[in-house]
């Protein structure tokens, strides 16, 4: 063999040899990519629970699916982009996750602002409506006891007797007297005298009705 095809039998070695080492490493970057992908889908899907998340997450496990396939057929350099895409996609949806739990605690703290608005409300008229009802016993018991009281009276003047009603008639004489006056007349033949007797006369007669209450 020549030194010149010894030579370029050494180049072709070494070229084979960077090749498949490069081959080798390109390989390994794709398995360890595809391991971290699966790491962060294990703790996205601990956390995507709902929303944008999941489907964040779903799509990051077809990526990885895709890595792994790639890998399998030989694929290496779409295998380690896939898995780092897949890598990606399970952080977004770690981060949807978090934004979707806020979201979901503003929301039950809006629920419990709102359910307690509406219990006060219930209260208020619950006890306007109590209000009320205590007014409307509190007439009706006062209505009550003024017509027991008219009834009371009622009986009470029925019970109670009529007046007596007495009648009495007084009647006083008065006797006036009279002046008498003596009369004589005279004629030529004879004289005669004629004499006036005292006569009783009535004054006044008086009726008085006493009532007497019983």
């Amino acid at each position: 063999m020549t030194r010149s095809q010894l030579l370029t039998t050494v180049a072709a070695s070494l070229l084979l040899a960077l090749s498949t080492t490069a081959h080798a490493g390109q390989a390994e970057r794709a398995r360890i990519a595809i391991s971290e992908a699966h790491g962060k889908l294990e703790a996205a899907d601990k956390v995507a629970i709902s929303g944008e998340s999941m489907a964040i997450q779903t799509r990051a496990h077809a990526a990885l699916q895709s890595a792994e396939a790639a890998l399998a057929n030989d694929k290496k350099e779409t295998a380690l982009a896939n898995a780092k895409h897949a890598s990606e996609l399970s952080d977004m949806a770690i981060i949807a996750a978090e934004r979707d739990k806020r979201g979901m605690v503003r929301n039950a703290q809006v629920d419990a602002a709102n359910a307690n608005a509406a219990a006060m409300q219930s209260n208020a008229a619950a006890a306007q409506s109590t209000a009320m009802a205590a007014q409307s016993t509190a007439v009706a018991q006062q209505s009550a006891i003024d017509a027991n009281a008219r009834a009371a009276t009622a009986e009470a003047a029925a019970m109670r007797p009529a007046p007596v009603t007495t009648v009495v008639q007084t009647t006083e004489k008065t006797v006036v007297p009279v002046t008498t006056h003596k009369t004589t007349t005279h004629t030529t033949h004879r004289k005669r005298t004629i004499h006036h007797r005292p006569t009783a006369v009535v004054a006044k007669t008086t009726v008085s009705t006493t009532v007497t209450p019983q």
